[in-house]
């Protein structure tokens, strides 16, 4: 053989030898060591609420029913730990209590309006009775396209 291919084929051998060195070292080339330490760590949670209810449904109700209504609802209040809270419904009930009030008061001038007009019923009634009134002619419509003061 001559030099040339003797020296390539050597040098062939070394590059085939040092790759496989290459390769067995690698993984353990990669190695590294470890070490540990403390490291201070600091977060601020801050003081929250969530407030959630259930609908308050009544149901139909007749103004001149006596008897209250009952209803319900669930109020659930999630805050962060330690965070101290109060439910108030004390606000929501004075207005309900003036609203009761209202209706109170609605509920008796209606009962007086009504007593009213069945007297003037009454009145009319038994007037008509006694007495027969004329027959009111009714006016004659006006020719042509009419339209009354609300423009229907």
């Amino acid at each position: 053989m001559s030099n040339f291919l003797n020296n390539l084929l050597c040098q062939s051998k070394r590059l085939a030898i040092t790759g496989a060195v290459v390769l067995l070292t690698a993984p353990f080339a990669a190695k590294a060591d470890t070490a540990s330490t403390t490291m201070a760590v600091t977060a601020l949670v801050l003081k929250v609420c969530v407030v959630a209810a259930t609908p308050m449904v009544f149901g139909n109700y007749t103004a001149t029913n006596s008897t209250p209504t009952d209803a319900t609802s669930t109020i659930v209040v999630t805050c962060t730990n330690g965070t101290t809270y109060d439910v108030d419904l004390d606000a929501g009930l004075a207005k309900f209590e003036r609203g009761m009030e209202l209706a109170t008061e609605l509920k008796a001038h209606l009962s007086s309006v009504e007593n009213r007009v069945e007297k003037i019923r009454q009145k009319f009634s038994g007037a008509a009775a006694a007495t027969t009134q004329p027959e009111i002619p009714s006016e004659p419509e006006p020719a042509g396209d009419q339209t009354d003061l609300f423009g229907a």
